[in-house]
């Protein structure tokens, strides 16, 4: 099963497998929750492809893919432990999660920024000369411009073609 994340309304999904290039149909909805200061439950659209029988899940703009809190809740925790001076994240994650989140997205970030630069098609500053989440930034202010009040990190899922997401 593939997850097709968070977007905006104005950006056009295209309804091509990620697998096999063939179109894919509606298959249906499930219950997702998010936990953002309390839970919130959503019903998320499914995707089926008849040619290869993958199924992809259309995920609301404050999701990431695997992840039960709110998309910008772990962007600010992530920016915290990358900037000290950030502001300060409100998030509602036990100490144990975001210290999980710490340990793990450092790898899935630069490997993310990285995919996206060369996408973006970037000469950028030497990688260790700037932070992974600043230029995940950086690419996507050149591939498109996120609404303001949506999650720069999810939006960095959908263009990332290595995962594949779907922002609808």
């Amino acid at each position: 099963m593939s997850i097709l994340t968070p977007s905006a309304s104005n950006f056009p999904m295209s309804r091509i497998c990620f697998s096999c290039n063939s179109k894919f149909h509606k298959h249906g909805k499930r219950r997702r929750h998010v936990i953002e200061l309390a839970k919130v439950w959503y019903f998320v659209q499914r995707f089926h492809c008849s040619s290869c029988g993958e199924t992809f899940t259309l995920l609301q703009p404050n999701m990431l893919p695997f992840k039960h809190y709110a998309a910008p809740d772990i962007e600010q925790v992530l920016q915290k432990h990358e900037d000290p001076s950030a502001v300060e994240p409100v998030c509602a994650a036990e100490e144990s999660t975001i210290y999980r989140w710490r340990r793990e997205y450092p790898a899935i970030l630069r490997d993310l920024a990285s995919r996206l630069t060369s996408l973006a098609k970037t000469k950028e500053v030497p990688i260790l000369k700037t932070r992974p989440l600043q230029r995940i930034y950086n690419a996507l202010k050149l591939l498109v411009h996120p609404p303001p009040d949506s999650s720069r990190l999810a939006w960095a899922f959908f263009w990332d073609m290595s995962h594949p997401v779907c922002i609808g």
